[in-house]
Order: structure tokens, then C-alpha cells, then sequence
């Protein structure tokens, strides 16, 4: 029979042997059923495979990205909305957004979360802009900003993130979960 070794929920020292049948085939998705063996330390395990004639392969869920650059961009671009906001309120623009982003079937019970670019053409604008508004160094100031918040957005909708907003203009990347991977075992 063809098996994983997996890492035990919730703990990084234990393993535990399932059946490949049984794999998750998107990354959010676990293993199906109850383990065939483990929790047990990985040696334990690989005996156990090689005593019953099993093929064995280790699978582990990484982030592909790694955690500290969500952390980093969220401030990135926590500083830079705010600059937004600070510039266009001299122009005497407001800011709004039609496109939110539900992050659970309870979205109703947790803050909005905006976004800068709609699946159906909407989107974060800016209200009250003037040619002349628009010239000074504060209206330039803060559509520059939201250019480059606009494009990181869609850098990260390209890589599988949403980049988010809340009212406070706190931003939020969601998305970044985990992938389940085949390791080699030269690699392991």
C-alpha cells in the first residue's frame, strides 16, 4: 500500500503513517480517516512501512512564502495608508472602497475588510478630487500612494493573497495558509 509519513497535528517531534488514498488535494484540506500508525517519532514510523511492505513518501505542510513578509508588508502598508489618508484629507478628499472581502461564513460577526480592487470592477477611490487638487504636491503625494498600494494588492492577488483593509486602515493578507508538499527523502 502507498503511505504518507505527516507531522502529528499540533505538535513538530511526532509522525504519523496515513494512507495516500487519503490525501488532502488542495492545501487547506486534511488527511482523511484515522491514522494507520502514531502518533510515533519518524524512525518508528519508516520501520513500521518497511516491517509491512509499505511504500512510504514524507509529506509536510510549509509555507511557501515565508510568515514574516505578510507581517512585513501589512506594516509596509499600514504606513503607507495612513500617508494616503493624511495627504488627501489636505486636499479635501475622502477615501471609500465598494469591494469587500469576507473572510468566513460569519463575516457578519467580524470587522470589514476592504479591499483596493473588486472581483466585479470595484474598488477603493477617492471622492472630491479637482484638477487642481489633483496638481499639488499633496494630491500627487496621495494618488503615488495608492498607486503603489493598488499594485501591491495585485502583486499579492497574483501570488494567491488578498490584501485587505479595515476601517482604521489596518491591512490584513489572507490567504496565506500552509501547502502540503512531497519531500524527497535526500532532503529530509
Amino acid at each position: 500500500m502507498k503511505v504518507d509519513i505527516i507531522p502529528t497535528a499540533g505538535t513538530s517531534a511526532d509522525f504519523e503513517v496515513r494512507k495516500r488514498d487519503g490525501a488532502p488535494t488542495r492545501y487547506d484540506d486534511g488527511y482523511e480517516g484515522d491514522p494507520l500508525f502514531g502518533p510515533a517519532p519518524d524512525c518508528e514510523c519508516v520501520e513500521w512501512c518497511e516491517e509491512h511492505g509499505h511504500e512510504y513518501r514524507h509529506r509536510r505542510r510549509i509555507a511557501l512564502v515565508p510568515p514574516h513578509f505578510f507581517k512585513d508588508i501589512e506594516d509596509r502598508c499600514d504606513s503607507v495608508h495612513t500617508l494616503m489618508l493624511e495627504r488627501a484629507e489636505r486636499c479635501g478628499w475622502t477615501f471609500s472602497s465598494n469591494a469587500f472581502y469576507k473572510a468566513s461564513a460569519a463575516w457578519k460577526d467580524h470587522p470589514i475588510h476592504y479591499c483596493y480592487s473588486g472581483d466585479y470592477g470595484g474598488g477603493a477611490k477617492f471622492d472630491g478630487v479637482t484638477d487642481k487638487s489633483l496638481r499639488g504636491e499633496d494630491g500627487r503625494e496621495a494618488k503615488c500612494c495608492f498607486h503603489w498600494l493598488r499594485g501591491v494588492s495585485a502583486g499579492l492577488w497574483e501570488l494567491g493573497f488578498t490584501l485587505t483593509f479595515d476601517k482604521d486602515g489596518k491591512h490584513t493578507v489572507f490567504n496565506a495558509h500552509p501547502q502540503w508538499v512531497t519531500l524527497d527523502e535526500r532532503d529530509y
